[in-house]
């Protein structure tokens, strides 16, 4: 909806007679419908426009029909769907989106307080110079700030997933998750996973958030401002213990409200690397770990080892070796002083062993 108005001024020595005013857009109310404007003197019109369906520009125009020459005079009104969207964002990492449609998505332009480059998933992490709608982002920011973007709305989009996780971005209205379509209908997706401090779930994809979730397979996800198609079409949400990936970089525990249920090894980002590379590994709730019978003794599995092999299956670094707490986690190495080449770095908690291979180029 659009609010504004129009001045007529009668700069005769008559009264200046409007015996009618016609809006081209039935959509478009102009108030009043008729007036008697004496010399010297000024009418105001109020315009309202009140469009029912979407709309990124729209052109209307009003006819005044008058007494004096040169009738009927013309008003020629453009609507434009703009917004300006305002976000708060914290010191250190943000999942972000562009809920707008703006005229340069640069990094550089808007957000151009970030500290770090804008990243995408792509399997992996993918450094994206501009943003586009649909996608979410990590931005890094030195403190918190409020942030604002501006542009025509987008209150419906679309947005292409594959199996497994996904970085997806909002539209500029918030959208509750369980009306969220899906095609093919009813695909199964975990539960929708924002950041602040660590991850925590959602149910509402509010504008200018990014957001993960995983999906069971290949296809498009729905998001609207009003819910739309039968409910046989809306996604299936399967909680789980599962966490997203991690952020781009830094190492620690990433604190977070929910327990992983598995053990997981994420590809180490990134990757080729100089001379620093990060691993993401989840470590699950007890309940969810293998118990394993050690010299006679039942071992919890939660002592976790990480470890760096060259290609001849030497270990050449020891990134983790202790007991550790359900939660996900991030860790560092530093390859300076190693040959570049091609490494494999293994991950073991009880039965559970995953080994990926990393490039060290210098």
């Amino acid at each position: 909806m659009k609010y504004d108005s129009v001045l007529v001024r009668n700069g005769g020595s008559s009264s200046l007679l409007i015996d009618s005013v016609i809006s081209t857009d039935g959509e478009l109310i102009v108030v009043p419908a008729s007036a008697a404007v004496a010399p010297a003197d000024s009418q105001r019109f109020y315009l309202t426009f009140h469009p029912v369906s979407q709309y990124e520009s729209r052109v209307d125009t009003i006819l005044f029909l008058h007494n004096a020459a040169g009738s009927p005079g013309l008003v020629v009104c453009t609507a434009r769907n703009e917004l300006t969207l305002v976000s708060p964002v914290q010191a250190d990492w943000n999942l972000i989106s562009v809920p707008l449609t703006v005229t340069d998505s640069s990094k550089t332009v808007l957000f151009p307080t970030a500290i770090s480059n804008a990243f995408a998933w792509e399997d992996s992490y993918a450094v994206k110079p501009k943003l586009s709608n649909g996608l979410g982002y990590w931005l890094k920011f030195a403190g918190a700030e409020t942030i604002s973007v501006s542009g025509l709305a987008r209150n419906i989009d679309t947005f292409a997933v594959v199996a497994g996780w996904n970085l997806i971005g909002s539209i500029s209205t918030p959208v509750q998750v369980g009306t969220i379509i899906s095609d093919p209908g009813g695909m199964v997706t975990s539960k929708f996973f924002g950041y602040g401090d660590g991850y925590h779930s959602d149910s509402t994809i509010d504008p200018g958030n990014g957001h993960w979730v995983k999906v069971s397979q290949s296809g498009r996800l729905f998001l609207s401002s009003t819910a739309t198609g039968s409910p046989l079409n809306r996604i299936r949400i399967l909680p789980t213990g599962e966490l997203p990936p991690a952020p781009p970089e830094g190492g620690g525990i990433l604190s977070s409200n929910i327990t992983p249920d598995a053990f997981t090894l994420a590809q180490n980002f990134p990757n080729p690397f100089n001379p620093r590379t990060d691993f993401g590994f989840s470590v699950p709730h007890p309940a969810y770990r293998d118990l394993v019978v050690k010299e006679g003794e039942i071992v919890d599995a939660g002592f976790v080892t990480l470890k760096v092999f060259d290609v001849l299956g030497r270990e050449v670094a020891t990134i983790v070796n202790e007991n550790l707490p359900p939660g996900s986690y991030r860790r560092t190495w530093d390859a300076t002083g190693f040959s570049s080449g091609m490494y494999f770095y293994e991950l073991k908690a009880g039965r559970f062993r995953d080994v990926k291979k990393l490039i060290f180029l210098r």
